[in-house]
């Protein structure tokens, strides 16, 4: 796992097309870990130069929840105790069609309808805000993102191993170094 606690900054940043979903299907999907939740810490962010951008990002609202974001408008968000502090949670989010959905541990948390044309590429930060700071407290692990294909559209039983990468695979960190590793040399897909 890729030890993001405590750094305020962006543990990965890579630009690429394969970040542009226009109005797509794509999939993010990870393992994440929070050490504690505060409000505007950012699990990953796809704005490149403003909050106003009408890209994607997924902040932490500090009660254990999260939110998905379009710019700075809400579009989903999980509520309840679907999330908790000190264990692993699998997250993803998927667009199909116009329905987009976030799912936690495998169950749909919320899902909106939603068709914003995303781009044509796009710049990842993982672990932080596009202006690489609020970044949240924990760990992530086997982080991928696909473009063209939502792997999920219902409940589904998460992965109990390595995810891989296929030909719709933009990105895939396993961080297969040592459990809590501040840097990386991984397999970017």
């Amino acid at each position: 796992s890729l030890d993001v606690s405590a750094t305020n900054a962006d543990a990965v940043t890579a630009e690429s097309s394969g970040f542009g979903f226009g109005t797509g299907d794509f999939t993010i999907e990870g393992w994440f870990y929070f050490d504690t939740f505060t409000s505007n810490r950012f699990i990953l962010d796809f704005r490149s130069t403003s909050d106003t951008d009408q890209r994607l990002s997924i902040e932490e609202l500090g009660s254990a929840n999260i939110a998905v974001n379009i710019g700075t408008t809400q579009i989903l968000s999980t509520t309840g105790s679907l999330l908790t502090p000190s264990t692993w949670h699998h997250i993803a989010v998927t667009r199909s069609g116009t329905t987009m959905r976030v799912f936690i541990d495998g169950s749909q948390a919320d899902s909106a309808t939603n068709s914003t044309d995303l781009g044509t590429s796009g710049k990842l930060h993982l672990g932080a805000d596009y202006e690489d700071t609020n970044g949240m407290n924990g760990y992530i692990d086997d982080f991928r993102v696909e473009k063209g294909v939502a792997k999920y559209t219902g409940g589904f039983s998460v992965p109990t191993s390595a995810l891989v990468g296929d030909k719709d695979t933009t990105i895939l960190l396993n961080f297969d170094g040592s459990n809590g590793d501040k840097s990386t040399t991984d397999n970017i897909i």
